[in-house]
Parts: C-alpha cells; sequence; structure tokens
C-alpha cells in the first residue's frame, strides 16, 4: 500500500474511492462472468488494487474536510458513524448471501455484487473534495489511535460474518457448521488477536 498511500497524498482522494469502487466492481463481474482459474485470479488482482487504493482513504477525506471547516474534534464521532453504518451493511450482506443463492444460485449473487461495487461508487461521487491538509504531514495521537483502531475493529469485526456466509453456501444448514465456526472463528481468532495487541503493546512495538 505503499505507492497508494503516496497518491492518496497528491492526487484526490475523492477520485482514489471511485476508481476503487471501479476495480472492485470490474473483479466481482470478472469472478460471474469467467469462473475459472484466469477469473478469479483477475477478479483477486482487482480487489486487491481495490482494497490498497482504498485503504485509509475515506478516513484522511473526512479529516481533511473537517479541518477545512475547523472541526476536527468531530473525527471520531463520525468515524464511528461510519464504522457502524459499515458494519451494519456487511451484516444485512452476510444474512442476505444465503437467500440469494438459494434464490439465483451463484450469478445472482455475483451480478448482485457487482450493483453493490457500483453503488458505492456513486456514493463516493457524492463525497466532497476536500483540499490536503495537516493529516498530510502530522496527526494527533488521538488521531492515529482512532485511525488504528477503526482499522482492527473493522477486520475483527467483518471477517467472522464473512466466514459464516461461506460456510452457509457451502455446508448447508448452521447446524453443519456452527459450533466450529462459534468457536474458532467467532471467539477463537477474536482471543488470539486481542492476545497479540496486548503483547505488542507489553513489549512497546505498538508504540513504536
Amino acid at each position: 500500500e505503499v505507492p497508494s498511500g503516496a497518491w492518496a497524498d497528491t492526487v484526490s482522494r475523492r477520485g482514489l474511492l471511485i476508481v476503487g469502487s471501479v476495480l472492485l466492481a470490474a473483479g466481482f463481474a470478472a469472478w460471474t462472468a469467467f469462473p475459472s482459474y484466469g477469473g478469479f485470479a483477475a477478479g483477486f488482482v482487482l480487489w486487491g488494487i481495490s482494497g490498497a487504493l482504498q485503504s485509509g482513504t475515506f478516513e484522511a477525506l473526512l479529516y481533511d474536510e473537517l479541518n477545512a471547516r475547523t472541526a476536527t474534534d468531530s473525527y471520531p464521532r463520525l468515524m464511528g458513524y461510519a464504522n457502524s453504518a459499515s458494519e451494519t451493511c456487511n451484516l444485512l450482506a452476510t444474512l442476505a448471501a444465503a437467500p440469494l443463492f438459494a434464490l439465483g444460485g451463484y450469478a445472482l449473487v455475483g451480478w448482485v455484487s457487482v450493483g453493490v461495487a457500483v453503488v458505492h461508487g456513486l456514493l463516493a461521487l457524492s463525497l466532497p473534495s476536500a483540499p490536503k491538509a495537516s493529516s498530510v504531514v502530522d496527526e494527533s495521537d488521538e488521531v492515529r489511535f482512532a485511525l488504528t483502531s477503526e482499522a482492527g475493529l473493522n477486520d475483527g469485526l467483518a471477517f467472522p460474518f464473512i466466514y459464516a456466509a461461506i460456510a452457509w453456501t457451502m455446508e448447508g444448514a448452521p447446524s453443519h457448521w456452527a459450533l466450529t465456526w462459534v468457536g474458532w472463528d467467532l471467539i477463537g481468532k477474536v482471543a488470539i488477536g486481542a492476545a497479540g495487541g496486548a503483547l505488542c503493546d507489553d513489549v512497546g512495538v505498538c508504540a513504536q
């Protein structure tokens, strides 16, 4: 993400979000239209580039817009709202995956995913294009902590439910996989991550 981080500090962050959405839609389209090794490989490459372009970009855009309005104190609260909305959408997508698959199979899930990515891009078009501000050169400890926490919470909360959707699609009724999912994906991995974070903090690595 080094080149994408440099781009975010020199070109339009809103533009990066839009391009990232286009690449994500293209990746989902490749998976849906060409369900083969080549199609999946191309889709993962597009998805990876999309994620790199968008990682941290929205946070920086929001901070710069608030800085331009001298309202940076609102950053943690607004990011909290945004993260809550994001996790709610992830949960809804997880719950919708199995019914969509039952209704229209793999193709329906794929094309709905393409449509959602397109909507994501349209929403990015509506965002303001804030001038680059102090977030490029300096950040307070509170903002750094908020950015780091957002990244960890986003992945930590989203992935267990993504795994649940995959298990539901591939293995059927929850009675076949729910116990393993709760024990390992929901509790085990979260506990390991929390322990790793605590150890990292104890030895001073995170502070550096």
